[in-house]
């Protein structure tokens, strides 16, 4: 009679343990690293592409994805393989005035890959600046009053990271 008891006890104590970490799993609109910052990163591979290839690819990615590519572009080491971009992402007006969204994203480049990582997010409005973050629960989904402002934000910087990727992995022009 003791055994079915305990077991019973036992499957009911991982059963209730096992619950937050599902909880946990939930996919949230912004991904956060071990800080708590928005945090985007991905090693893509791009076999038998030389680094070479990679930067002249991103370069021309970043002159066709920001207005003006030498204003956003902090550095641009070709024999190091790095590019950092600072820009302004969005700028909107809605539901809660005017302002736009910044970001750093850095490029890293190695023969036959290459790695992004977008971080240092800020939201600028009314004279003011201030980490994204303040504008998300903890669990990197939008506080309520911002749902869909950020949800327009995370759709330019899905935008902007695809188009990377599909410039990253073209093939070359054949003219």
């Amino acid at each position: 009679m003791r055994q079915p008891v305990i077991l019973a006890t036992l499957l009911l104590a991982a059963a209730s343990a096992a619950q937050p970490a599902a909880e946990k799993t939930k996919a949230s609109l912004f991904p956060l690293d071990e800080r708590g910052h928005v945090f985007f990163q991905e090693v893509v591979a791009v076999e038998g592409t030389p680094q070479a290839e990679l930067y002249t690819r991103a370069k021309v990615w970043s002159a066709n994805a920001y207005q003006s590519a030498n204003n956003v572009t902090q550095l641009d080491d070709r024999d190091g393989g790095r590019l950092v971009f600072k820009s302004c992402i969005l700028d909107a007006i809605g539901g809660t005035g005017n302002f736009r969204v910044c970001e750093a994203l850095t490029v890293e480049l190695k023969e036959s890959r290459y790695r992004y990582t977008m971080q240092d997010f800020t939201w600028e409005a009314g004279g003011g600046t201030w980490p994204l973050e303040s504008y998300l629960s903890k669990d990197g989904n939008p506080k309520a009053f911002y749902k869909a402002p950020l949800q327009r934000v995370r759709a330019k910087i899905a935008s902007l990271l695809e188009g990377l990727k599909a410039a990253m992995v073209r093939s070359p022009d054949k003219w």
